[in-house]
């Protein structure tokens, strides 16, 4: 990404996990739960991952009160 592009962030080096660690991890589970607020790129992540793992990806979607949105 061009400079002036990148989100800051206020996370140390150290506590950041690189792509290769997060592979070697969800290659040994049975299935995953990822959360997180909208816009932080879970989907993209967990389709990333289940590439590389060779798994699916099933993606729900709730609204702010917890409903399942179809």
């Amino acid at each position: 990404m061009a400079i002036g592009t990148r989100p800051e962030m206020d996370i140390p080096n150290e506590k950041l996990i690189s792509q290769p660690e997060i592979v070697k991890y969800f290659k040994n589970q049975l299935n995953y739960h990822i959360y997180g607020n909208k816009g932080n790129e879970k989907t993209t992540l967990a389709k990333k991952v289940a590439n590389e793992v060779g798994k699916e990806v099933i993606d729900f979607t709730f609204d702010e009160d917890g409903s399942f949105l179809f």
